[in-house]
């Protein structure tokens, strides 16, 4: 599953959290989609019922899983505040470089 890009975009966070469980992919991605689950963070949350009910998740993937989906959003919210600061930075002026 590592490195694959689901065909769909609203499954890439679901899909990423997934990688952790061996076998699970897009399928599995598109079943938590179904059920509500639409973000890292809603991933990290979920109920852990909800995930091993998805066939070939085991009680101990749930918890890997939703471990790997809170460690995917905060590296999410870190890029998401960087990109903003460096918009910041060129809305006021500065080209993002030191001494210039």
């Amino acid at each position: 599953m590592a490195g694959v890009t689901p065909r769909e975009p609203e499954l890439a966070a679901p899909a990423a959290a997934l990688s952790v469980v061996p076998a699970a992919g897009e399928y599995e991605a598109k079943l938590l989609l179904d059920h509500g689950v639409a973000s890292l963070e809603e991933l990290a949350e979920a109920e852990t019922e909800l995930l091993v009910s998805i066939p070939g998740i085991t009680e101990a993937d749930a918890v890997s899983v939703k471990a790997r989906a809170r460690e995917l959003a905060v590296e999410k919210q870190k890029r998401a505040a960087e990109a903003a600061a460096l918009a910041a930075a060129t809305a006021a002026g500065g080209d993002g470089t030191a001494g210039a």
